[in-house]
C-alpha cells in the first residue's frame, strides 16, 4: 500500500506541476471530488461523519456510475467494466461505498455550489477507462440522481 500511495503522490505531483492553474490537464484530478465533496460535507451533520478520502472514494464510485449511465453503447470490455473495477478497488481498500442519512436534493444542492459548477452546470471529470479520465463533461440532471441513488 505504501508503494502505491507514493507513485499516487508522484503522479498527483507531476499533474500539478504541469497545470497548476487547474487549466486542462489537472481537472483529471476532480474525479470522484464533486459528489464527494458534497457527501464530505453532508456527512458531517450526521452521526456518521467521513474524512475525505472516504467520502471521495464513494464519490468516485457515483461518478464512475455516472460514465457507465452516460455511455450505453461501449466499445471495449475494458470500459464496461471501469464501474465495478473501480468499486472493487474501494472496497479491497476497506474504504466505504455507501452513506447514510444523507438525502439526495441535499447532494444536489452541495454540487450546484461547487467551484466546478458554471453557470448552474457542472464540468464533470469522469473516468473512460481505468487511467483514463474525460474532463468537463455535460450531463443531464436526471442521470446525475441516479449516479447519486447508487452511493444511498
Amino acid at each position: 500500500m505504501i508503494k502505491i500511495i507514493k507513485e499516487s503522490i508522484k503522479i498527483k505531483s507531476e499533474i500539478v506541476k504541469k497545470d497548476p492553474k487547474e487549466s486542462g490537464l489537472r481537472k483529471v484530478l476532480n474525479f470522484g471530488h464533486t459528489i464527494g465533496h458534497a457527501v464530505e460535507s453532508l456527512s458531517w451533520k450526521t452521526d456518521k461523519p467521513l474524512l475525505h478520502g472516504e467520502a471521495v472514494a464513494i464519490g468516485m464510485i457515483a461518478e464512475s456510475n455516472l460514465a457507465r449511465l452516460c455511455q450505453p453503447v461501449l466499445t471495449s470490455e475494458v470500459e464496461t467494466r471501469v464501474a465495478e473495477t473501480i468499486k472493487e478497488a474501494i472496497i479491497n481498500a476497506g474504504l466505504p461505498t455507501k452513506v447514510k442519512d444523507i438525502k439526495t436534493e441535499d447532494i444536489i444542492k452541495m454540487i450546484l455550489a461547487d467551484k466546478k459548477n458554471l453557470s448552474g452546470k457542472t464540468n464533470w471529470s469522469l473516468p473512460q477507462r481505468i487511467g483514463k479520465v474525460l474532463v468537463n463533461v455535460k450531463v443531464p440532471d436526471d442521470l446525475v440522481i441516479k449516479a447519486i441513488k447508487s452511493i444511498l
